[in-house]
């Protein structure tokens, strides 16, 4: 497991391939992040910051992920902190696999950050098939995915045109349609 990344703290990147840069922390306290690079040929050393918002909490999650959840009904999902600018990604997938024959519904919803919650309309729940007990090994699945992306923040890199981070992070947990 790698460490948890802290503000202040810098945040080196390394190339693997001539140009592309990363660098992959286990994951990210709210702050302030300075990250710098060798440079190379084409772009010379550098050093830029960019903040990270509060982690978004997803306020429901255990109360969706453990109910049956009926496809008639509205499905909201609930959350606090995260970027007030950014975006939520709420994929929602159901399907079943028997064999090397899998059917798969994917539903997928943005939502602003800043509300703290979303609600998937019934009409799109029921175009998502029925599902039975997580753990049950009939071939039929469903879960959803939260995704929270900050607003993209433009680096400011000598000798490129464009540099741009993004924070984002996820959760995915099963979930039970009738």
């Amino acid at each position: 497991m790698r460490p948890r990344q802290s503000p202040g703290s810098p945040l080196t990147l390394t190339s693997a391939n001539p140009g592309q840069y990363s660098a992959s922390p286990a994951s990210y306290l709210a702050g302030t992040y300075v990250v710098t690079a060798p440079g190379g040929p084409d772009v010379a050393a550098f050093s830029t910051s960019f903040n990270v918002p509060p982690v978004l909490n997803r306020t429901n999650q255990a109360a969706i992920s453990t109910a049956t959840n009926d496809r008639t009904q509205p499905l909201t999902f609930t959350w606090s902190g995260g970027d007030p600018n950014g975006y939520v990604d709420i994929l929602l997938r159901a399907g079943t696999g028997h064999g090397n024959t899998q059917v798969e519904v994917d539903a997928h919803c943005a939502a602003p950050v800043g509300p703290g919650s979303f609600t998937v309309p019934p009409n799109v729940l029921l175009s998502l098939p029925p599902t039975v007990n997580p753990g049950q090994s009939n071939g039929y699945y469903a879960f959803f995915t939260l995704a929270a992306n900050a607003s993209p923040q433009v680096l400011a890199v000598p000798g490129l045109d464009l540099a741009v981070v993004q924070v984002s992070n996820e959760v995915q947990a099963g979930v039970v349609l009738k």
